[in-house]
């Protein structure tokens, strides 16, 4: 059964398993079956979305917004993400890092 975990104040919420743990890596180029670590904040409308990602596609995540997307793009790193970080650390979750 799936649970919510309340970070920032009840602002913004991770949906993880019945363990408490997150659900799945968010990574969409193929299946990823390790356990999310970190967390990326987007912008969605008045507020944001969080999605995980384990180590390694939190990292890319990150290199392909900085390396391929940003330098054709009109927008800055902030319009893209407002936050991000381990999981270990979510409590402080929509501070920029």
């Amino acid at each position: 059964m799936s649970t919510r975990t309340l970070l920032d104040g009840g602002d913004l919420d991770l949906i993880s398993d019945g363990d408490g743990e997150d659900s799945r890596c968010h990574w969409d180029e193929s299946v990823c079956t390790e356990t999310p670590t970190h967390y990326l904040l987007y912008p969605a409308g008045e507020g944001t979305e969080a999605l995980t990602y384990c180590a390694r596609h939190h990292g890319l995540t990150l290199a392909v917004l900085l390396e391929l997307h940003l330098p054709r793009c009109h927008g800055s790193v902030e319009d893209h993400i407002v936050g991000f970080g381990a999981l270990s650390d979510a409590s402080g979750a929509g501070r920029d890092h």
